[in-house]
């Protein structure tokens, strides 16, 4: 659902630059828990237009056979002011 977002975005023309921080990370056993910023800034070349969003993210991780793995996400836009 995230990458689709972000797909989107993905046009000629249009320069899309994302930078993820990890706020938190958490392990007990085998579940992690990872807290995530997203900041994204959208260019348009041709008008030189710019927009920014913000994303937080909160991802849970499980290990199996010794391999972390994917398990669940939720996220949500922040709004952005001007």
């Amino acid at each position: 659902m995230f990458a689709k977002a972000y797909r989107q975005m993905m046009h000629p023309g249009i320069i899309t630059s994302t930078v993820p921080t990890a706020d938190e990370i958490l392990v007990s056993g085998n579940l992690a828990v990872v807290r995530m910023s997203w900041s994204t800034t959208i260019a348009d070349e041709a008008g030189g237009q710019k927009s920014s969003r913000q994303t937080r993210d909160l991802q849970i991780w499980r290990r199996e056979n010794g391999a972390w793995k994917f398990f669940r996400r939720m996220w949500h836009h922040i709004k952005v002011s001007p």
